[in-house]
């Protein structure tokens, strides 16, 4: 074990590892999922019929599609 600390071979002795990061695939199906959008499109349908505004934002984290390499560190 190189750049050995004593807290880094207590941990080792008690069987902890550093692994390299997964990404994790995300997606299948959700069942509250629709629910969701479902209620956002009925109080943007009930604002619009009362004849006022809706706006609709993007509000989730971007990420690099696709599996891109990501070994963390030793």
């Amino acid at each position: 074990m190189h750049n050995s600390t004593p807290a880094l071979r207590a941990l080792h002795h008690l069987d902890y590892r550093l692994h390299a990061n997964r990404k994790t695939h995300e997606g299948g199906d959700r069942p509250d999922r629709d629910v969701q959008f479902a209620h956002i499109n009925d109080t943007a349908r009930a604002f619009l019929a009362a004849g006022d505004p809706a706006l609709s934002m993007d509000a989730k984290k971007k990420e690099v599609g696709g599996d891109l390499k990501n070994p963390g560190r030793d």
